[in-house]
């Protein structure tokens, strides 16, 4: 887990983005949050989150959209680039598993795979 988020905090200065913007990512692709709604969750100010998810949509990573329901409250929504740049996260993450993996003999495999059989 350490070499994880070493990988990934290394790729997000890499690519000059916060680790609480790499985590509005995240949140935004699994529910489509609101500014509040995602202030909430990543234990920031509303206003501190209107201000980092300016960011974001400069670098063209999501767009903020006229809820339906209520055109006071903008829904968040990634676009083509931050989707892509989420997949590279993840890819980034869990890069250490796969080095592990490939590391690994055909019988060390069949081994781990027999021990986290249900």
């Amino acid at each position: 887990m350490h070499v994880s988020m070493r990988s990934l905090i290394l790729y997000s200065k890499e690519k000059g983005f916060t680790m609480s913007q790499i985590g509005a990512l995240f949140q935004i692709y699994h529910d489509r949050s609101n500014v509040t709604d995602l202030g909430e969750g990543l234990g920031i100010t509303k206003a501190a989150a209107s201000q980092m998810l300016e960011h974001l949509v400069k670098q063209k990573l999501i767009l903020r959209l006229e809820d339906p329901q209520d055109r006071r409250i903008k829904q968040l929504s990634l676009t083509d680039k931050g989707y892509r740049t989420l997949e590279e996260c993840i890819r980034v993450r869990q890069g250490w598993l796969d080095d592990l993996v490939s590391s690994l003999s055909a019988d060390q495999k069949q081994q781990i795979a027999a021990a986290v059989k249900f």
